[in-house]
């Protein structure tokens, strides 16, 4: 069911083993389905076209799932009524198809009415159980979790049964010898009873395997999911801005609070963003940089400081101005397994309390003139210069 909710490339092997258990699974129901099915002259089965009879409902179940479990959109009910098509549609591709891998002396027709009938009530099954397939994802727990499962499992089993034996009743059989039979490659019903047992066995012991695998696989996700949530939380919980980038020099986290102090990076703030673009949109409109380096070796320095995992910036502090006129202590640290964090602090009070009290230690607080400290200061500035 959740094969496809991350969108990586592991989640295509868990659509694959889903369309070929499916597949697979409708396939030997048929042809267990045609050992009791009677005739009074011998049959018997083309190899090659009943090996190719479940390539039709491998695909449309695959076309199913992957309508149900898209990665980024939200399963809508026109993804539903075109997966159930798609599984009508691929029952009764296999149906009919395995159905003219019959070898026997006699000329087979259908009747268009029961045809028509066969193909709709696929095609109607499977639509409601796509539907059911919502009650499968309802937050229920015990046996009403069961009961959905079931339920969903059972309406599905109906479309395929269904079809099978309306599809068995449009079938018309004239006897004749006249009717030519294919001497190659043949399968005779107790080989044809032994495969198909096979594959339902096969098909159980996948579908064991594929539950405990699943399960163990979602609470692993479920784990990652809530300590990332909590990592993200944690993140805008704090006053500063933040960013965090991988070994690859692209953009992983950040939080509101950066986007607040800068808005104009905001589109720039996309996990997969590489480093360097993202340093670059924020030195644009800086003027002032540490040690008074001009802007490329200052952005210059920060990539070799990546690439090297050492600090990107020397020990001088570094303060950039905001367009708000805001002033923010910028840190940027690399590490150890590779990549950066950046730090982004809001220390605008502190400068504001700086120039206060930088004020009173040079002003004489009677006159409000510059004191003797102030008088030194620019004496020695002046001598300087």
């Amino acid at each position: 069911g959740n094969y496809a909710r991350n969108g990586n490339n592991f989640n295509w092997v868990w659509l694959a083993i889903g369309s070929l258990t499916m597949g697979v699974g409708v396939w030997a129901m048929h042809f267990i389905g045609m050992l009791a099915f009677k005739l009074p002259l011998p049959v018997t089965y083309d190899l090659p076209l009943t090996i190719i009879s479940v390539i039709p409902v491998i695909i449309c179940c695959a076309i199913s799932l992957t309508l149900l479990n898209h990665p980024t959109r939200p399963v809508n009910h026109l993804n539903r009524i075109l997966a159930g098509i798609s599984i009508g549609v691929g029952i009764g591709s296999m149906h009919y198809t395995g159905m003219s891998a019959m070898q026997i002396e006699a000329w087979m027709f259908y009747d268009k009415s029961w045809f028509f009938v066969s193909i709709l009530t696929a095609v109607i099954l499977g639509i409601i159980g796509m539907y059911a397939e919502i009650l499968r994802n309802k937050k229920a727990v015990g046996w009403q979790l069961t009961l959905f499962q079931f339920s969903s499992a059972a309406i599905l089993g109906l479309a395929v049964s269904g079809m099978h034996y309306i599809a068995m009743e449009a079938a018309i059989y004239i006897p004749s010898t006249d009717k030519d039979i294919n001497i190659g490659l043949i399968v005779s019903p107790m080989w044809l009873s032994t495969g198909a047992s096979i594959a339902s066995l096969a098909i159980v012991l996948i579908a064991i395997i594929a539950v405990k695998v699943d399960s163990s696989l979602q609470s692993a996700y479920n784990m990652v999911r809530v300590t990332r949530e909590r990592i993200v939380s944690a993140l805008e919980s704090i006053s500063d801005g933040f960013l965090l980038f991988d070994e690859n020099g692209t953009l992983v986290l950040s939080n509101s609070v950066f986007s607040h102090m800068y808005p104009n990076l905001k589109d720039f703030l996309v996990p997969g963003t590489p480093y360097e673009k993202i340093l670059r949109a924020w030195t644009a409109d800086r003027t002032k940089f540490p040690d008074d380096m001009k802007k490329e070796k200052y952005i210059q320095q920060c990539l070799d400081a990546f690439n090297s995992r050492i600090r990107p910036i020397s020990e001088v502090e570094d303060e950039d101005v905001l367009s708000d006129g805001r002033w923010a202590v910028v840190r940027q640290n690399p590490i150890n397994v590779g990549g950066m964090v950046g730090v982004w602090s809001d220390v605008t009070l502190l400068k504001q309390k700086q120039s206060f009290y930088r004020q009173l230690a040079h002003t004489d607080a009677l006159t409000n003139l510059p004191n003797r400290l102030a008088f030194s200061q620019y004496l020695s500035e002046a001598i300087k210069r």
